[in-house]
């Protein structure tokens, strides 16, 4: 504090482009896609359109490319955030319980990429049971393995 500005450091200004692209991830369906339209035409054609469009013409279960390209941004985004704070977390009594939201956001995204929104794996029954073992695993580790750590002064 002697006055003078401190100039953000490359790790730092690093972290924020970091945040700031997770934060509009979700709306990059924007840049790729048209409403209405489809594909944008600047965008290269690779073929995933069609590698995910099924028979019925819904691209894994969405009407179209763009609502689908929107879902699973949004749900990279927060599955991304949470990792981050996860990693971030280095070192704190609640890092482990940030597994929990990263594992259930991860076992989204599979389900929007394998199509099964409308299966028994995607009920509330289902992700119900996925936080409770998770949280309980991570619980159990925690307090045996973890309070191994804690008693040699390890984080």
């Amino acid at each position: 504090m002697n006055g003078k500005r401190e100039i953000p450091k490359k790790k730092d200004f690093l972290k924020w482009v970091g945040i700031i692209m997770m934060a509009t991830l979700p709306f990059l369906h924007d840049l790729i896609t048209s409403s209405g339209e489809g594909t944008n035409s600047w965008v290269p054609d690779l073929g995933i359109e069609k590698f995910l469009t099924d028979e019925e013409g819904y691209i894994v279960g969405y009407s179209s490319y763009r609502i689908f390209l929107y879902n699973l941004l949004l749900h990279l985004s927060i599955h991304l955030s949470f990792l981050g704070w996860f990693l971030d977390a280095h070192g704190k009594s609640y890092r482990a319980a940030l597994l929990v939201p990263v594992g259930v956001s991860f076992y989204q995204l599979i389900m929007i990429l394998t199509n099964a929104r409308f299966t028994e794996y995607n009920s509330l029954t289902s992700k119900f049971l996925v936080v409770l073992v998770l949280s309980l695993l991570l619980g159990v580790n925690y307090f045996f393995y973890g309070r191994d750590k804690r008693q040699k002064g390890i984080t």
